[in-house]
């Protein structure tokens, strides 16, 4: 698995778009083929900050990823809304129930 911790930070006033693009893009990725699990958590103290987990079968999933019309979209949209720009943390599993995850969707 390839797994990628994405941080976001928003500007206040655009966290509700922000979160409309970001369950488009969310959806529409887990269509892909190489997608295991794509979720956002927003963080309760601030709310105008998110993490996205995205789970990848492989590294070259992730890229084709970025790859997407959707993800572009969202990025386009998105960007603008941002406070700072993103950060990216790239995971190796040590521990996965790999049916849990693969029935999660």
């Amino acid at each position: 698995m390839y797994i990628v911790q994405v941080t976001i930070l928003v500007k206040s006033d655009c966290i509700d778009a922000f979160i409309a693009a970001s369950k488009e893009n969310a959806q529409a990725s887990l269509e892909e083929s190489g997608t295991v699990r794509f979720d956002i958590y927003q963080q309760e103290q601030d709310p105008a900050c998110f993490e996205f987990i995205e789970i990848y079968q492989s590294q070259e999933d992730a890229i084709k990823h970025r790859e997407t019309p959707h993800f572009n979209r969202w990025r386009a949209i998105s960007e603008p809304m941002m406070e700072q720009p993103r950060t990216r943390t790239i995971f190796k599993d040590i521990y996965i129930e790999d049916g849990d995850l693969m029935n999660s969707r």
